[in-house]
This record gives C-alpha cells, sequence and structure tokens, in this order.
C-alpha cells in the first residue's frame, strides 16, 4: 500500500496532485483533515463531545464487550 500526504491550500474547487498519473484511472480514497472543526459548535471540540448528550453509560461496558467479541470472531 502507498499512502500520498501533502499540504495545500484550497483556492478553487480542484486540488493540484501532483503525481496523478501513478493513480489515474484507479480507484482511490482521498482525506481531508483541516485543522479547524465548521460545524461544531464551541461547547463540544468533537463529534464525540457533541453526541455525548445522548450516551447510555449504563450500555457502554456491554458494547465494549459486544465489540471485542467481534473482532476476535473476525479474526479467528
Amino acid at each position: 500500500m502507498h499512502v500520498e500526504a501533502f499540504e495545500t491550500d484550497i483556492t478553487s474547487p480542484f486540488i493540484e496532485f501532483k503525481d496523478y498519473a501513478r493513480v489515474l484511472n484507479k480507484h482511490v480514497k482521498v482525506f481531508i483533515v483541516t485543522e479547524d472543526s465548521p460545524g461544531l459548535n464551541n461547547e463540544s471540540a468533537s463529534i464525540a463531545g457533541a453526541l455525548s448528550k445522548y450516551a447510555k453509560p449504563e450500555l457502554m461496558d456491554i458494547e465494549r464487550q459486544i465489540a471485542w467479541q467481534a473482532v476476535a470472531d473476525e479474526k479467528a
């Protein structure tokens, strides 16, 4: 697997990708990470924080056990 990382300023709807020939006509995943969090209010710093009001602490242990069991079953 090859991972490409670069930084650029978005000044138009198009992003220049210098090594495009290597990925031309291939299926790719593109990740865009910004330093600010548009759409979130100042009270929550993350999506998890924005959804924390819906959390049910009494279910967290059960959900964690189910998740670990699913990973173990997948590896088996």
